[in-house]
């Protein structure tokens, strides 16, 4: 893998399980962040 800074020669092209990776990853930091954004707007609601 590479990130962008020029190939050597033993470079690595992603594969099929990276992009499956990289996708589920960023669903899991979506969802954590809608998650807190949720609580603390609840948490906020409770207070008033």
């Amino acid at each position: 893998m590479s990130d962008a800074h020029g190939k050597s020669k033993r470079a690595v092209a992603p594969g099929p399980r990276h992009a499956r990776f990289a996708v589920t990853m960023a669903f899991g930091v979506a969802q954590f962040l809608v998650d807190t954004h949720l609580a603390k707007s609840f948490e906020r609601s409770e207070a008033s």
